[in-house]
């Protein structure tokens, strides 16, 4: 595939994914009108070629996965392409950080043992966020 193509083929998913990323932007600041408390912590993007959603790691990784189509108008008709938008809480934002971190920069390590080790951190994690949900309703 020529660079050209490439840039051809991908051009309408930059598109959508832009679409959605300014709606999010705007749905973060015009839900509250406190700045202190916007329910979207960070957004991030990019386009990925791989799917993770049909082979899901069995490491302990958490998140919610929707796939939407975004409706990208030309002047000759409307198509729609499918943005995937991933909901991640703080906690396993870092988990996947820094799942990446160790088993995708190409150092040596143990499979079997990595893959507990992940398995119990997600744990933890899991079981620390919802302490902090009992905390945050008595805040309120």
């Amino acid at each position: 595939m020529t660079d050209e193509q490439y840039y051809t083929l991908i051009h309408p998913y930059q598109d959508a994914m832009n679409l959605i990323l300014t709606r999010l932007k705007i749905l973060n600041h015009t839900t509250y009108e406190s700045e202190d408390f916007q329910p979207i912590h960070s957004i991030t993007n990019r386009i990925k070629e791989k799917d993770y959603i049909s082979t899901p790691k069995p490491n302990g990784y958490r998140s919610y996965h929707i796939i939407i189509g975004v409706p990208i108008y030309y002047m000759d008709g409307m198509e729609y392409y499918p943005v995937e938008i991933q909901f991640r809480t703080i906690s396993m934002d870092f988990w996947a950080a820094m799942e990446h971190r160790i088993c995708y920069k190409n150092q040596p390590f143990n499979e079997l043992e990595m893959k507990n080790a992940f398995l119990q951190y997600s744990e933890i994690l899991e079981k620390m966020e919802k302490s902090f949900e009992v905390y945050s309703e008595n805040c309120s």
